[in-house]
């Protein structure tokens, strides 16, 4: 079968990936070994499509030549903080080669997603609570042209940064950034580095209390 996408399946990704009990088939790299790809992929690209998610007038911001980068519902709005329910960031790689991207369990990866929350009272970024490393070295992925990475995540504990929520839902724009700053590693590995930058979304925030202990 043709990779048609990868996904990043490891449980320890910012504490908001699909867990193995829900979801045994997401226990390896490459999707096309899931015996239930085609549910998963139509769920993913309907969502994407015809979610209850509109794209706001978009703001002046400059195309990647590399990735694109979409934010995509798993239902019609985005839950955050007491048990909420996983939504998915897709990265695409629309250049003509290979790309490599660090795995998000190591440092060079970690934090590399991120969300810019834009309200009345300005701009939020979201990002994953810092967190020391025990296990440590700069491992990757690669993301063949013209195929895609999907994050399943979950606004839970392991985030910060979030402007005031109140429970119940409410509207809110957001984009999503992801970003891989140059390192000696990078260098070395030759692993791709820059920034990408989602359009704005017009987004459904569902607030389900207080972050969880």
């Amino acid at each position: 079968m043709q990779r048609l996408f990868y996904g990043l399946l490891s449980n320890n990704y910012l504490g908001s990936v699909f867990p193995e009990k829900d979801f045994p088939e997401l226990s390896v790299l490459t999707i096309p070994a899931m015996k239930h790809l085609p549910a998963f992929l139509a769920m993913v690209l309907a969502a994407s499509i015809f979610g209850n998610f509109s794209r706001a007038r978009s703001p002046d911001v400059a195309p990647n030549e590399d990735f694109e980068v979409l934010l995509s519902p798993s239902e019609s709005s985005i839950s955050c903080f007491h048990k909420p329910d996983a939504f998915f960031v897709i990265l695409r790689n629309q250049s003509k080669s290979p790309q490599k991207l660090f795995e998000a369990w190591n440092q060079w990866g970690y934090q590399n997603i991120r969300f810019n929350f834009i309200t009345e009272n300005g701009t939020n970024s979201v990002t994953a609570k810092g967190r020391d490393f025990t296990r440590n070295f700069p491992s990757t992925y690669e993301i063949p042209a013209g195929e895609t990475m999907v994050f399943p995540i979950r606004f839970d504990e392991q985030w910060e940064g979030f402007p005031d929520i109140p429970l119940g839902p409410s509207k809110v724009r957001i984009q999503v950034v992801y970003t891989c700053k140059p390192t000696p590693e990078s260098a070395e590995i030759k692993a791709w580095c820059g920034e990408v930058v989602s359009k704005e979304y017009e987004v459904q925030l569902w607030g389900r209390g207080p972050l969880a202990e």
